[in-house]
């Protein structure tokens, strides 16, 4: 973890997307979540998250049951992050740009800062 002062890209209730232009990383932070991720890593995580059936597993569970249906598979074999369909749209927020699922990425904000 990076401890120059990183450029905070988007916001919100449940966490933050910032990158370090120096280590070349973004941070995601989800609640108690910290995930850092290579340009490539990032659009690679957008592209997981954009293509989440949230129907199918929305009717998987049952929801009086389970708060939290929605998984997220990571390539750590025994870690699956898990999230209610409020949470995945907080992460879809903090991923993607304002202008719809537009993909965030180190070369397009580093156009911006400039």
């Amino acid at each position: 973890m990076c401890k120059i002062e990183k450029n905070i890209i988007s916001k919100n209730s449940n966490g933050e997307l910032s990158y370090c232009q120096n280590c070349k990383v973004f941070d995601l932070t989800f609640n108690n979540i910290l995930i850092e991720l290579t340009p490539k890593e990032l659009v690679n995580f957008q592209k997981l998250v954009k293509n989440i059936d949230v129907e199918y597993w929305d009717s998987h569970f049952n929801r009086k049951y389970v708060k939290r249906n929605i998984p997220i598979v990571t390539c750590q074999q025994n870690l699956i992050l898990i999230f209610s369909f409020q949470e995945l749209l907080s992460l879809k927020e903090l991923i993607f740009s304002s202008k719809g699922n537009k993909l965030i990425s180190s070369s397009n904000f580093y156009l911006s800062m400039n």
